[in-house]
């Protein structure tokens, strides 16, 4: 009777090893995935939105806003009309002024 006694202990310690063992390892994952994001964005590659420009829209000025406030750090926006005069000129300059 004591060896089935001491083999179910043994299973429960096992048990017990495991769920250690991966409370470890998700604690670890959960860390990497909301640490320092600096590190992680510091490998990432560069990039350009090439962003054609005509005429007025009623939400022109959210629209251009939301790309500018993107998390990702290494971009540029390339804003690009077909003429001078174009009105989504007046818009892009506003943006320039108050989004850095």
């Amino acid at each position: 009777m004591k060896s089935a006694v001491w083999f179910c202990q043994s299973d429960l310690c096992f048990a017990a090893l495991c769920a250690c063992a991966y409370s470890c390892f998700a604690y670890g994952a959960l860390v990497n995935f909301y640490g320092d994001r600096s590190i992680r964005t510091s490998l990432l590659p560069r990039y350009s939105i090439l962003k054609p420009l005509k005429g007025m829209d009623p939400e022109i000025y959210a629209s251009l806003r939301s790309h500018c406030l993107q998390e990702y750090s290494k971009y540029e926006i390339i804003f690009g009309v077909n003429e001078e005069n174009d009105p989504a000129v007046e818009w892009v300059e506003q943006l320039q002024t108050r989004v850095p």
